[in-house]
């Protein structure tokens, strides 16, 4: 006669037994590897998807019990968060604040260092100038060098890390010297965002068009691209306008270039500016005065434009305007070209 405890009706409410049980111990307990860092936009339920068993009812109820309300849920490190803990001690580090707190920096697309540089200063985080300084100190190049690979391209005479300060928004630690953290997450950022997609593509010239131009050339007419195409559905064609321009002698003409020589953000470099400077030879990033490639890229990249360079268009346009509502009008002639300003700028 089979005993009644081994009945398979008991054995299933043991195993239930067992599982609430495992269920009820498992969720007692959190585990960090490292000291838990709060990003912006992160919650309770992204900063414990990983803790087991869990789920947001569950932590929403633990909250409360221990009186922890997530909209005070503050960015930064928190030391005390780290290896094995309840969590009520999780709860009571959290209210406690972090021991580190994070400030948000973003460095937008088609800046160049004298922009991060202005907004840098004006958050007060260093004096006008410092970070200029930084990526453009032989030794901080040097020492950069030994840490990322991808710098190898850079030319020995190179006065800069133009060109490979990855435009995103970053979190610095407000106790930390600033420069070296956001130089070196940018340079981080370009890694992880391009470098890790496209190097091959950027160092093996046989699988772009610009076979006469290095790596670093490259990049830095992927930065004139960018600077003067926005719009990614246009970027090819552009980069395929300067690859004519430079195969036949020609100056690129890209007005945009002589900004970037006169040391400054680009958003004080005005139409008027441009006009004023044109004809200065001195600049050798005035495109319109000077032959060839800037000296450097002259701003931040991206992966769409560094791939639009590599994968040009074939074409015989040489020059380019743009209409009132943005849309591009290519020429294959100069005469064409004036065609062009007379249908559309006026």
């Amino acid at each position: 006669m089979m005993s009644r405890l081994l009945r398979p009706g008991w054995i299933v409410l043991y195993i239930m037994i067992i599982g609430l049980l495992y269920w009820f111990l498992s969720g007692t307990k959190l585990h960090f590897d490292n000291p838990l860092t709060i990003q912006e936009g992160d919650s309770l339920t992204s900063v414990l998807a990983d803790q087991g068993r869990l789920d947001s009812r569950r932590i929403r109820q633990d909250a409360e019990k221990y009186g922890f309300d997530p909209a005070t849920l503050a960015v930064g490190t928190y030391a005390d968060i780290v290896g094995s803990m309840s969590i009520g001690d999780f709860y009571m580090h959290l209210a406690s604040g972090p021991s580190a707190t994070y400030e948000r920096v973003t460095v937008l697309e088609w800046w160049s260092i004298y922009d991060t540089d202005a907004l840098l200063a004006e958050k007060g985080r260093i004096r006008r100038g410092d970070y200029i300084a930084y990526v453009t100190d032989p030794v901080t190049i040097r020492d950069m060098r030994a840490q990322y690979s991808f710098l190898e391209i850079l030319p020995d005479d190179v006065s800069s890390l133009e060109g490979f300060l990855y435009p995103e928004t970053y979190y610095i630690d407000g106790d930390d010297p600033v420069l070296s953290q956001l130089v070196g997450l940018q340079l981080q950022g370009f890694y992880d965002a391009i470098w890790l997609s496209l190097g091959n593509a950027v160092l093996d010239a046989q699988q772009w068009e610009w076979v006469w131009l290095s790596s670093y050339e490259l990049l830095t007419m992927a930065s004139v691209v960018l600077k003067e195409e926005r719009n990614e559905d246009y970027q090819s064609l552009v980069a395929g306008v300067f690859l004519n321009r430079l195969e036949s002698d020609m100056r690129l003409d890209a007005d945009i270039t002589l900004c970037y020589g006169l040391a400054e953000p680009y958003e004080s470099c005005t139409p008027s500016t441009i006009v004023q400077h044109l004809d200065d030879a001195s600049n050798p990033y005035n495109t319109r005065a000077v032959k060839w490639l800037p000296p450097t890229p002259i701003s931040s990249l991206t992966p769409t434009v560094v791939r639009a360079t590599i994968d040009v268009d074939d074409h015989e346009y040489f020059y380019y305007l743009h209409d009132g509502g943005g849309v591009i009008h290519p020429a294959t002639s100069n005469e064409e070209h004036l065609d062009n300003k007379n249908q559309y700028l006026q």
